[in-house]
């Protein structure tokens, strides 16, 4: 692995999916949404709960309001159950969420190796939620600042969150990273800003073959702190 030279006077992560295991908190969320539903039915039919968690995530990855056609679709039309499902899914909107078990040990880490180094998180989402999820994450602390897309009034790959990063954290693109999970708002927006991009492909997907392609790509939090010596 080939370390970032010179090493980045300012570090900014994305939070779901790269600090935070959204995806796997969303589909357990999903699961027991639609289980509560069938549960409520006199006959139950046999649906497959991860099915329909997927189903769901293709029609909307984040709303609700679909749950009445879909579970209809499967044989389970109930006003009752769906809303019940409704009702559990936006209650319990940070059920399971937690940090990647490297992320702490990484944000600690990459802080502490470069005197003076900066810490910022980039995310997209709505500015209460995704406040919230920094607040129970207890990650806060952790950070000399947080952009929200939705307070900031830009989302990623817009470069104008980018560079207002650049601004807060007194640093220019040549000596800044961001680490991301996403190619298409993360890798994307750090290129448009000029900065380099350090993909975390947890999922080995594939690395794409084009000359928008990000020059670091990770397994785990755990490598970029290699990545960064």
């Amino acid at each position: 692995m080939t370390l970032i030279d010179p090493r980045p006077s300012l570090v900014l992560f994305d939070l779901d999916d790269t600090l935070c295991d959204y995806a796997s908190a969303r589909w357990l969320r999903l699961r027991i949404a639609f289980d509560r539903a069938l549960g409520l039915l006199p006959d139950r039919p046999d649906v497959d709960l991860d099915r329909l968690a997927r189903e769901s995530i293709e029609i909307h990855p984040h709303g609700v309001d679909h749950f009445d056609e879909l579970l209809a679709r499967h044989g389970a039309s109930h006003a009752e159950s769906a809303a019940a499902a409704k009702e559990w899914y936006r209650t319990n909107r940070f059920y399971g969420l937690r940090l990647f078990d490297d992320a702490l040990e990484t944000l600690r880490t990459v802080r502490d190796a470069v005197p003076n180094r900066r810490i910022g998180i980039i995310t997209n989402g709505p500015t209460e939620t995704q406040h919230a999820k920094i607040d129970l994450l207890a990650i806060r602390p952790l950070f000399d600042f947080i952009l929200v897309s939705e307070e900031f009034g830009c989302a990623k790959p817009d470069a104008r969150i980018f560079e207002e990063a650049l601004r807060l954290g007194d640093a220019d693109p040549a000596t800044s990273v961001f680490i991301g999970d996403s190619l298409e708002f993360d890798m994307a927006g750090a290129r448009n800003a000029g900065m380099r991009g350090v993909w975390v492909n947890r999922h080995h997907h594939p690395r794409p073959e084009t000359s928008h392609a990000p020059e670091h790509v990770v397994a785990d939090l755990a490598q970029v702190r290699k990545l960064l010596g």
